[in-house]
């Protein structure tokens, strides 16, 4: 067994916080997908929303629904799906971290970083606003995280993560 006694709080803060955006990221990605195939089975029986209860929210479920169409089923599950895999990467450097180890914390943590800014630019330039694309609090947060991930496993913890 390994000593951790010695793994600074601020490595395993850290950790947490990954695991945390790590299932924040998989619980979106299985809802985006749910929600694609729900409105998908409105699709084909080429139905619309109608108004019954709440009219107000009946354009927007309808606009979501003309946008789904517009940008296609495997460019909108492609990119949740690449979502899932940023979670799964988090997840795995979160290991990492609580373990000290270097491949999986330092290596895993980089690549996650740097997967992170590139899906964060995929998905705000490929869909369009009304399904997640544009600028949003959501990806700014995750730039910054990322970016505090980098400096984090680069700079301060950098001989804490070793093999």
């Amino acid at each position: 067994m390994e000593d951790t006694g010695n793994r600074p709080g601020g490595l395993t803060a850290l950790a947490v916080i990954n695991i945390v955006f790590a299932l924040i990221l998989i619980f979106i990605m299985l809802g985006r997908i749910i929600e694609y195939v729900h409105i998908s089975s409105w699709e084909a029986t080429s139905r619309r929303i109608e108004p019954k209860g709440d009219v107000a929210q009946v354009p927007f479920w309808n606009a979501r629904i003309d946008a789904m169409k517009e940008t296609g089923a495997g460019k909108y599950i492609g990119l949740f799906v690449l979502m899932g895999i940023l979670g799964i990467l988090m997840f795995l450097s979160a290991i990492g971290y609580f373990k000290q180890k270097r491949y999986l914390g330092y290596i895993g943590g980089n690549f996650a970083a740097f997967f992170s800014f590139i899906f964060i630019l995929l998905i705000a330039t490929s869909l369009p606003r009304i399904l997640g694309g544009g600028v949003n609090m959501y990806y700014l947060l995750v730039l910054f995280y990322a970016g505090l991930t980098l400096f984090l496993v680069n700079v301060t913890f950098r001989y804490d993560l070793v093999l």
